[in-house]
């Protein structure tokens, strides 16, 4: 049988680790060795939440009041490492620094009802824990997570640096220090038997989709957010990018199928993502509710703030939410802003062709539907009524608060008379 070592890549978006290759040696050495999904996106932008998840297989912890409530009801679907344990698997968590969370990755069975987690008290004794794991004469399934990266357990002692930016590129170049030493020893120990799949969870939003009291993830599920890596090493299987839809929801039948040879194809037109559970209370200044559908080239946003649509190949950062040029009638249909066919600049003109305006009207009523009926499923297995759903998700409302807001009511008037002139 083939080991498993599922490898969390702690607050690594797709944009980081494109934008900082000098950060990320060992990964991209890995890449070019492996199965690289392009188009992987997390299910969350909370850490716990993404674990679940994907171990699990689905969004079964909606019913949460808050993350420590109830979080052990699974309603008797069973996770990733419990099931290879079945199959007499030695299963086994190895995580460090020690997370204010990590009781709740043990009470709450993150990762499995019967998967111990040990907590390491420094580096050195992190690598040496895996080291031994790796050693072992049994089949294994380990999962390894580095959390220096999270932006919260830096640990001064080991994660040097003078200042947050330092400590900040510190805290990557040891979660890939970890990811180059873990294929070190595999290989040093024969065990090529093993597939490997490294993850990101979520990226990290500083403020630049408001303050959010201050988070910088947990936040709406902005795609800069949930687009995160997904990297299968298999000296088996073939290397090359894969750029179908992937969702955290398919990870455990995709690593079952490879273990045991058996088929699974992801054939999703649309993937779903949101920050917290149905069930958990809203915090406006903080953390409200969103919800996101993405595909391949757009992403749609739903909270209480209301819809934001952005096309995540130009707009990676999600910086321009492209509602903010239209207006929504009654009948959540959506048409192009009169005051902006004031812009003198070609460059808008020439982008917005009566084409490109067609082209996104037809995108935002496909997501809009798909967003409708992914909300409706899970408030529903929440044990929600529809309409505390439209209470706390505005769909008939365009979020005009991030690069246009000039354009909202109030400014209107003197813009148009500014571009008269």
């Amino acid at each position: 049988m083939k080991n498993l070592i599922l490898i969390h890549l702690e607050s690594v978006s797709e944009l980081i680790l494109k934008t900082n290759t000098d950060l990320f040696p060992n990964i991209n050495k890995i890449i070019q060795e492996s199965t690289y999904y392009k188009n992987y996106y997390s299910s969350a932008t909370s850490t716990l939440m993404v674990m679940s998840d994907l171990c699990y297989g689905g969004m079964y912890r909606e019913k949460c009041t808050k993350l420590e409530n109830n979080f052990n009801d699974m309603g008797g679907h069973r996770s990733l490492f419990d099931e290879l344990k079945d199959r007499t698997y030695s299963v086994k968590g190895i995580i460090w620094p020690r997370i204010t969370t990590y009781s709740k990755i043990i009470n709450g069975h993150i990762l499995g009802k019967d998967v111990e987690v040990e907590a390491a008290k420094s580096y050195r004794d992190f690598i040496e824990c895996i080291d031994e794991s790796i050693k072992s004469e049994e089949p294994f399934a380990l999962f390894i997570a580095n959390f220096a990266s999270h932006v919260s357990y830096r640990d001064a002692e080991e994660i040097k640096g003078s200042h947050a930016f330092a400590r900040w590129k510190e805290g990557y170049r040891q979660i890939d220090d970890t990811c180059g030493k873990v294929l070190e020893m595999l290989r040093k120990n024969g065990k090529n038997d093993t597939v490997i799949v490294f993850y990101g969870d979520h990226g990290d939003d500083y403020w630049g989709h408001r303050l959010h009291n201050g988070y910088t993830h947990a936040i709406e599920p902005y795609s800069s957010i949930i687009h995160v890596p997904l990297i299968i090493w298999d000296a088996a299987e073939k290397k090359g990018i894969e750029h179908k839809l992937v969702s955290s929801l398919d990870i455990k039948k995709k690593i079952l199928s490879i273990l045991f040879d058996t088929l699974f194809e992801s054939n999703r037109k649309y993937i779903v993502s949101r920050n917290i559970y149905a069930n958990q209370k809203v915090d406006v200044m903080s953390l409200s509710k969103g919800y996101a559908v993405a595909t391949e080239e757009y992403i749609l946003l739903v909270s209480i703030r209301g819809l934001e649509l952005y096309n995540t190949k130009m707009d990676p950062a999600n910086t321009c939410n492209l509602l903010e040029f239209f207006d929504i009638d009654g009948k959540d249909n959506i048409k192009f802003s009169p005051s902006l066919k004031n812009i003198k600049s070609m460059h808008f003109h020439d982008f917005f062709t009566d084409g490109e305006i067609r082209h996104l009207k037809q995108i935002y009523k496909q997501l809009r539907k798909y967003l409708l009926r992914e909300t409706e499923k899970i408030y529903k297995f929440a044990e929600k009524d529809i309409e505390d759903r439209n209470r706390e998700l505005k769909f008939m409302k365009i979020n005009k608060s991030h690069f246009f807001s000039i354009y909202n009511k109030g400014f209107t008037e003197k813009i148009e008379k500014w571009f008269r002139r």
